[in-house]
C-alpha cells in the first residue's frame, strides 16, 4: 500500500512540474541584457551594479559553510552519545572502554578542527571581498559602478 501512495506521489510530480511557470523578462536595451546576463542590474550612469536580489559568490559560500558546519555538528554528537554508550555498556572490558573513550576523543578533536576551519574561512571569506570590492580597474571603469568621466 505505502508503495501505491509513493508511486502516485512521485508520478504526479512528474506532471506537475513541467505546468509550474517559468519566469522570463525581455530586456529593453542592450545594457539591461548585459548586465542581467553578468547577474547585476543596470544602473542609470551607464555601468552596471549589483542586484541585491541575487546572491553574491560569498553568501554562496557562507550557506554551504553553515550546512556542512551543521552536519559536522551533528555527526560529532552522534559519535559523543555512542561513544557514551559504549562507555557504559562496556561492562568493565578494558578493550571496550578504551574505544569508547577514543571515540569520544575523536569526536571532540573533529568538532574543534571544523570549528577552527569555519572561523579560517570566513576570516579568509571576508579579506578577499574587501580587497575585491576597493580595487578598480585601471581604465576607470568598474562593472558595478559605472565609467567615471
Amino acid at each position: 500500500m505505502l508503495k501505491k501512495i509513493t508511486y502516485a506521489l512521485a508520478t504526479l510530480s512528474l506532471i506537475l512540474v513541467p505546468i509550474i511557470p517559468t519566469q522570463s523578462t525581455m530586456a529593453a536595451t542592450a545594457q539591461e541584457s548585459v548586465c542581467s546576463g553578468i547577474g547585476l542590474t543596470s544602473a542609470q550612469n551607464n555601468g552596471c551594479k549589483d542586484n541585491a536580489d541575487s546572491p553574491t559568490l560569498t553568501s554562496v559560500i557562507h550557506t554551504v559553510i553553515n550546512i556542512l558546519s551543521y552536519l559536522i555538528g551533528i555527526a560529532a554528537i552522534i559519535m559523543i552519545l555512542v561513544g557514551g554508550f559504549k562507555y557504559i555498556t562496556a561492562g568493565g572490558e578494558s578493550n571496550k572502554i578504551t574505544s569508547a573513550k577514543n571515540a569520544i576523543v575523536f569526536a571532540l578533536i573533529g568538532l574543534v578542527i571544523a570549528s577552527l576551519a569555519q572561523i579560517l574561512v570566513r576570516f579568509v571569506l571576508t579579506r578577499t571581498a574587501t580587497s575585491t570590492l576597493r580595487e578598480t580597474p585601471s581604465s576607470g571603469c568598474d562593472i558595478r559602478l559605472g565609467c567615471k568621466s
